[in-house]
């Protein structure tokens, strides 16, 4: 036997066969972290399993795989079954897995992956589903515990922005096996008669196995589902459930959720004021736009009209009145200078001016002007400055003419 020589292949083949003899290790279960993990086209997947104290080559055959089979990364801590055998070319042992799970806290995070990519396939988490919150809101409801600090939480921050808020709590269990169901009672109830404008559903913090109701495919329906918009408020900021996909709105804390679920009455008014003085300005141009537009028709009107014309026409009918007035006068006056001359010459000579001397107008028996001497006892009329008398003539006397003439 000392001098007996095996081949490689002798050896390695004897080595399988007694590793396919154990029978516990032919149905083993293997805890450890997956490394240099590779799905190749064929569908098989070549990974190894390790921890601190070693490495374990192992490879999945596709005809293993069922249709829910774990899909293997690395960094997953994993519980693989399988056998072990040895890979005669390399002479090297292997785990040939059958089936794998998540291991612990991993397995949690394994089923809150499959769902999550099941609902996502769905459109249940598709944000041209989500509504917008509302801008005035007059009533909220509230998802959580009566007990815990969620609830004053809400309601101290709720009734801070805004006094009038009316706030109505549907108190459920935001944690263990009946959680889901009273979840989806209460948004079944709000829906029904709650007349809430919107929805907050809301838990603390915790551990994944803690907040697992609302990862519940029941509950992420029933979000989906209530035609209230819905704000999830669930853990804290590092914490993600299939609630907060599924909700229209995710907010970072409960009090976050309040904020954003009710708008600060304070800063609405001042946003409304400063509304209202862009429209009263804006109002205001307009209508000093308007009153130009206004005054210029009005303006073109006036010059179009009638009685425009009218007027114009009547002034025009003045300035030649007063013109034909004008030209009259002068033509008078021309026509009347002779007239003024005549009448002149005319006063000039009237006896009547003389008598204002103090002279006498001698006229006789028939009226004729006496202008020589009359024979004595002819009677004649004399007539002075206001008075006519009769004389007779009792004696005449002839007067001598003296010539005067003038060198």
């Amino acid at each position: 036997m000392a001098e007996w020589v095996f081949s490689v292949g002798e050896v390695n083949r004897y080595v399988q066969r007694a590793l396919t003899m154990d029978r516990l290790l032919q149905n083993v279960r293997i805890r450890g972290e997956v490394s240099n993990c590779k799905t190749y086209a064929s569908g098989h997947t070549y990974f190894s399993l390790k921890d601190d104290e070693g490495v374990l080559r192992c490879v999945w055959f596709k005809g293993q795989k069922g249709p829910g089979a774990l899909r293997l990364e690395d960094g997953l801590r994993v519980v693989v079954r399988g056998s072990i055998g040895l890979y005669i070319r390399d002479g090297q042992y292997q785990l040939n897995a059958v089936d794998a799970e998540m291991d612990g806290i991993g397995a949690w995070y394994e089923r809150y992956r499959l769902l999550e990519e099941r609902l996502e396939r769905e459109g249940l988490f598709d944000p041209s589903r989500k509504r917008p919150l509302p801008t005035h809101v007059r009533r909220l409801g509230i998802i959580t515990s009566r007990s815990g600090a969620v609830f004053h939480d809400i309601m101290q921050v709720a009734s801070r922005r805004q006094k009038n808020i009316s706030m109505l709590l549907y108190p459920v269990q935001v944690q263990g096996e009946q959680a889901p169901a009273e979840i989806v009672e209460a948004l079944a109830w709000f829906t029904l008669h709650g007349g809430v404008d919107v929805i907050i559903l809301g838990r603390g913090g915790g551990s994944i196995e803690d907040l697992w109701g609302f990862n519940d495919e029941r509950v992420v329906r029933a979000i989906c589902s209530c035609p209230i918009p819905i704000i999830s408020a669930v853990g804290h900021e590092t914490d993600h459930t299939l609630s907060d996909r599924a909700a229209d709105v995710r907010a970072a804390t409960p009090s976050m959720a309040a904020e954003l679920a009710v708008p600060d009455q304070r800063v609405r008014l001042a946003s409304l004021s400063a509304v209202e003085s862009a429209m009263q300005r804006a109002m205001a141009r307009r209508l000093e736009s308007w009153e130009g537009r206004l005054a210029h028709g009005e303006r073109m009107l006036a010059a179009c009209s009638p009685q425009a014309r009218l007027n114009e026409a009547a002034q025009r009918c003045d300035h030649v009145q007063d013109r034909l007035f004008r030209s009259m006068e002068t033509y008078l006056d021309s026509r009347n200078s002779p007239l003024l001359a005549w009448g002149a010459a005319l006063r000039a000579l009237d006896p009547r001016r003389v008598l204002n001397r103090g002279y006498a107008i001698v006229t006789d028996g028939e009226g004729h002007v006496v202008t020589g001497a009359l024979p004595v006892g002819t009677t004649v009329q004399l007539d002075v400055r206001g008075a006519r008398m009769r004389a007779m003539i009792t004696q005449a006397e002839a007067k001598e003419e003296t010539a005067h003439e003038e060198g």
